[in-house]
Formats: C-alpha cells, structure tokens, sequence
C-alpha cells in the first residue's frame, strides 16, 4: 500500500512539473553590485507539495552562473511558494547570466532519489561594476583663541577648507553658543558681556565628529 502511495505521489508531482516550471523568478542582490559586494541571487520557487529543506550548488564559468536547486518535498498536497538567497561570493566587474536547475526528491523514505535537473526558462542577467574608493577628504582646519584670557571682546581666528560648525561649552559641558565656519579665513568675535566670567571649551565639529578643542577663560 505504502509503495503505492509513493508512486501515486510520484506521478501526480511529475504531472504537475510537466505542466509548470518551479522556478518563478530570479533576481539579484545589492541592486547595483560592485567588485566590492558579496553577491546574493535571490530564487523564487512553487512547489505541488510542502517544502521540507534545500540545498544549491553554484557553479560559474566565465560570465555564466549555473545554480543548481535540491528540493526536499513532503507529503502534504499543499502549495509552497518560497524564496531562497543563493551567495556567489564577490565578482570581477562584468555582466552575468543566472541560470537555475531545479531537482526535487520526496521526503518518503528519504530525499535521495531526485529528479533530473529541469532548466527554468525565467533566465536574469545583472552587471557588476568595478569598485572605486573614494578618498576621505579631511578638513585642514585652524583655530587661534585671543587674548585668552579675556576681560572684553574674545576673538576666533580660523581658517578652513570645508563648513564646520564651533561650539562653545561652559565649564559643566552645556552649550552656550554655536557657529557656522564657512571656508576661508575668517573671525568669529563673542562681545564683551555674551558670557559670565569662567572657564570655557570652543569645539570645532567637521560631520559629527569634534576635530579641534580650544580652551580660553573669560574673567571681569
């Protein structure tokens, strides 16, 4: 009885697959890969029967990726639609053709027996480029604090080659002023009577990361 099962099972898959291809779709990640990128083919797939597990085998040959697909299917007449993420690993730049071949065994007794490979006839094609480092640009930046300490007017002498922002910071690290340093050479001047008299921080940001700290004490 049992062998009958199976047979029926059998034929009723292979029925199904004669009808249908099992592989639905294919596409690729990062969508614009670079020499760079580890390389992922993401495989869309429908099966007569439940899905148990799966193994791929990749293989590439020039520009030619052939990916072949071992599905384990169960006995539950049930449809299984999945999506499986294939790693090829990194690329040399150029474009490439998937094509994936699909085996399929059930589950009872075991999944040994698979099919013959079934060439999908959903191929994709995708371009890798070549990967370019860009250099970190680093601001050269200068600060000059006088007089320091001060009893009136307190001048910031700066020169540098990209916006900035310098903020100033009491004693307790609360912000009590804030300026944007545009590039060039230029002053920054805090008036007489701006701030009480004590011990302050000027912090020069580039993004978000603090490059230069000035420290300068404004007295009566």
């Amino acid at each position: 009885m049992k062998k009958y099962l199976l047979a029926l099972t059998l034929a009723l898959s292979c029925a199904f697959f004669a009808g249908a291809q099992p592989i639905t779709g294919i596409n690729h990640t990062p969508v614009a890969p670079t020499t760079n990128d580890q390389v992922g083919i993401i495989i869309d797939s429908q099966w007569p029967y439940n899905c148990i597990s799966d193994s791929f085998t990749v293989n590439i040959t020039g520009n030619q990726i052939q990916i072949y697909m071992y599905q384990c299917l169960g006995m539950l007449s049930i449809i299984c639609t999945k999506t499986d993420t294939v790693n090829v690993g990194q690329l040399p730049a150029g474009t490439y053709t998937v094509y994936v071949f699909a085996s399929y065994a059930q589950a009872q007794p075991t999944c040994s027996m698979y099919s013959p490979p079934m060439p999908t006839n959903v191929n994709h094609t995708f371009t890798v480029s070549q990967f370019v480092s860009v250099p970190e640009v680093k601001n050269s930046l200068s600060l000059d604090v006088y007089p320091n300490p001060s009893s009136g007017n307190i001048y910031f002498r700066y020169s540098a080659s990209q916006s900035c922002v310098m903020e100033i910071y009491d004693l307790v690290g609360q912000k009590v002023r804030s300026y944007t340093l545009v590039p060039g050479s230029q002053q920054v001047v805090i008036r007489e009577g701006e701030l009480k008299s004590g011990i302050y921080f000027a912090k020069v940001l580039t993004g978000n990361k603090e490059t230069l700290v000035q420290k300068f004490t404004i007295i009566e």
